[in-house]
């Protein structure tokens, strides 16, 4: 069992590295392509997209992970179409909502749009469902792919400042092709999962357990994502590029954490031993403590990463 954690919380690890750690290496070639203001521009309106991601996962990361990992499920396809109408509709109901006020003021449109089509990736890429499995490596390698066809695309077809809409769709459309491509391959495998019509009755159900998580994760998002709107909105977008860069280098670390307790949590739901508990208790302790002073480290040393970076037309006085 423990070589089944620790391999899901290398598969974890290797896909909040490519995940996170993707955007910081290839920082350096797309400011040196459509330059930091338009960067901060496109991070900015990802950020509005994000707050979206977070409704329509509503929490399901956890318990319904707990579900599948106890096998407290009676009908697994039920739990899963229930979970995915519940995400196509808020996304929707989100993605109009939002493009309809933007529609009225001076915004991005066309920005606008290819960000909105980030949130889809979490939808046809259940999360909750691999993690319950046990099987992260089937998106670890999915998410490889991705991010190599990213950087190639990238690397030849973002060349100047007017490809910063290229850019955006890029990394709206290439990754949510891999994940329906994930998804369609998922739902014909092994699992079997046969298409089940939502019941309004299930769908409550399943929203009424994980709340209670969707609002603790909703004002964690809140607390450190504002962050990017206030800058975007009163300072720049210069400075939001800097900002961001600088948060994602520190959620690299910081993701080795929650790494941790993703893989461990399905392991716990099914066996809770008490000594086993209290030595992964310590771990984090002892992770969360190594994670609290690289982070003031690498924000001490900020300048100096960006230099390594290539990337000191930042000013980063404000952080």
């Amino acid at each position: 069992m423990k070589s089944l954690v620790l391999k899901n919380f290398t598969y974890l690890s290797l896909f909040n590295i490519m995940m996170v750690g993707f955007p910081v290496f290839i920082y350096p070639l797309v400011v040196s392509r459509i330059g930091s203001e338009l960067l901060g521009k496109v991070v900015f309106y990802q950020t509005i997209a994000f707050y979206i991601t977070v409704i329509v996962n509503f929490g399901f990361n956890i318990t319904s992970t707990k579900k599948v990992a106890n096998n407290e499920v009676d009908n697994l396809n039920f739990l899963f179409w229930d979970i995915f109408h519940f995400k196509i509709f808020s996304y929707l109901f989100c993605s109009i909502s939002l493009y309809s006020i933007f529609y009225y003021n001076d915004y991005d449109l066309k920005l606008l749009f290819f960000v909105l089509l980030i949130p889809l990736y979490d939808i046809f890429v259940p999360q909750w469902f691999y993690l319950g499995r046990q099987t992260m490596g089937v998106i670890t390698v999915l998410t490889a792919f991705n991010r190599v066809a990213m950087l190639i695309l990238i690397y030849f077809f973002v060349t100047v400042e007017q490809d910063y809409l290229l850019y955006a769709a890029i990394i709206s459309l290439v990754p949510l092709f891999f994940s329906i491509v994930s998804f369609v391959l998922l739902i014909n495998g092994s699992e079997k999962i046969r298409y089940v019509r939502p019941n309004v009755k299930r769908i409550k159900e399943e929203v009424a357990d994980s709340q209670v998580i969707f609002f603790a994760s909703l004002s964690s998002v809140i607390k450190d994502r504002s962050n990017i709107i206030l800058i975007g909105a009163y300072i720049g977008y210069t400075e939001v590029a800097a900002y961001d860069i600088v948060i994602k280098i520190i959620n690299i670390i910081s993701g080795f954490f929650s790494n941790y307790v993703q893989a461990f949590f399905p392991h716990m739901s099914n066996r809770m031993d008490v000594l086993e508990f209290k030595s992964s208790l310590f771990k984090l302790s002892v992770i969360a403590c190594v994670v609290t002073i690289i982070g003031y480290v690498i924000v001490f040393f900020s300048q100096e990463i960006f230099s390594l970076l290539h990337l000191t037309q930042f000013d980063l006085t404000f952080i």
